[in-house]
């Protein structure tokens, strides 16, 4: 899961042959998601420092501490995992970023994980394609609005690490659904009179 954003051969393909790569603000972008990605390091180590994992090894949190304090202290390592998952998601799109892989014109409205959902072009009118506006959305992989506020749990999942999303529901989820309704029905836990498994 930590290997970076997923992306399609299109996106990969099109990185080397359109010239958005070097019209894109990428040094911005860079340096915007390193300073996140740090600040997500420090408050990751803050958080180890003030709970370090060592306690549930230790017999006296479980003999001293009810089960509500122990249930509020697993809190701050939901929270470590966050971070820790941002700061890897972070430095791995830096790379991207850098290098212009992504960047696509705004009015392509790119997806994460799929690329531009409209086509672009630009042939012949250099100048056109200098005024447009250009963004990164293509390797968006949190949208933290949704992660934090909710307010559905379906939010929340389809907030998180959008491009493995993505991909499982096209590769995977898709084909499944095509080829037989009854495996259908498993994943979402309905026997075949209509009940729930």
């Amino acid at each position: 899961m930590f290997s970076g954003p997923y992306y399609t051969w299109k996106t990969f393909n099109e990185h080397f042959n359109t010239p958005f790569r070097s019209l894109g603000d990428c040094r911005v972008i860079t340096e915007q998601k390193l300073k996140k990605a740090f600040l997500c390091s420090v408050g990751y180590w803050m958080l180890q420092m003030n709970f370090p994992l060592e306690v549930y090894n230790d017999r006296d949190f479980y003999d001293n501490y009810g089960s509500d304090y122990r249930f509020i202290s697993n809190m701050p390592r939901l929270i470590m995992y966050f971070f820790k998952y941002q700061i890897i998601m972070m430095l791995c799109t830096s790379i991207c970023t850098e290098t212009g892989f992504g960047v696509y014109p705004a009015k392509c409205m790119p997806t994460p994980g799929h690329g531009p959902t409209t086509e672009f072009s630009f042939a012949g009118s250099p100048e056109v394609a200098l005024q447009q506006e250009y963004n990164f959305a293509m390797l968006k992989c949190f949208d933290n609005q949704k992660l934090v506020m909710g307010p559905k749990m379906k939010d929340t999942v389809r907030g998180w690490d959008m491009p493995t999303r993505y991909w499982f529901w096209t590769y995977t989820y898709k084909n499944m659904v095509k080829s037989n309704s009854t495996e259908c029905c498993f994943i979402h836990g309905v026997d075949d009179m209509g009940g729930v498994v």
